[in-house]
């Protein structure tokens, strides 16, 4: 349960930067991914490497770990949606590069994407600090299935 509790205090930490910084930090970090690879994207993978456990998964609104899960704080759910879009191809790996980025498209995605979809693409405003979850909340956010 300590491995379920790192994964949740680092998305909570990630949850305090907008998406373009928690590509900044992933970068930093070396963290790489495959767009639409729940086991293999890059936020997936930095998880992975920073609580030591190989069972996680993420989707665009919660990342599951074993049979709990972590809901995303909004920054990272834009984050999410916006790499398996292909916006931030630094953090893909070559094999990554070579797919196209996800077709499917839930109503919640397109909240974030429409920008990037009709080309408008705006830069994101930073949160407010009243819009991200402190870290004491993080056992809040945890569900059991």
């Amino acid at each position: 349960m300590f491995e379920v509790g790192r994964v949740c205090v680092s998305l909570c930490i990630l949850g305090n930067f907008d998406p373009f910084e928690i590509a900044e930090i992933l970068e930093g970090e070396g963290a790489r991914g495959m767009k639409a690879d729940p086991r293999g994207c890059v936020l997936a993978n930095y998880l992975k490497r920073e609580s030591g456990l190989e069972r996680i998964r993420v989707g665009f609104s919660r990342s599951g770990v074993s049979t709990e899960f972590i809901e995303h704080p909004e920054s990272v759910r834009q984050f999410v949606a916006l790499f398996d879009w292909g916006r931030f191809p630094m953090l893909e790996t070559d094999e990554s590069r070579e797919r196209p980025p996800i077709i499917f498209v839930t109503v919640q995605m397109k909240k974030y994407l429409g920008p990037w979809i009709t080309g408008e693409a705006p830069i994101m405003a930073r949160p407010s600090a009243t819009s991200v979850a402190p870290v004491e909340s993080c056992d809040r956010q945890l569900v059991s299935v």
